[in-house]
């Protein structure tokens, strides 16, 4: 696997910053809308 096949999902800018430090990698930002369930009843999760 090459370091820019990974896939990094972080909405925090400096996190992916501090990992394109550490590998040496120009990932970039790719805004997408993923729901974030807060919840621990599985039925809740799996439906959404």
């Amino acid at each position: 696997m090459k370091l820019s096949d990974l896939t990094v999902v972080t909405t925090n800018e400096n996190k992916l910053a501090e990992i394109n430090q550490i590998l040496g990698t120009n990932h970039q930002v790719s805004k997408i809308d993923i729901p974030e369930i807060q919840s621990l009843d599985l039925d809740e999760v799996i439906t959404q």
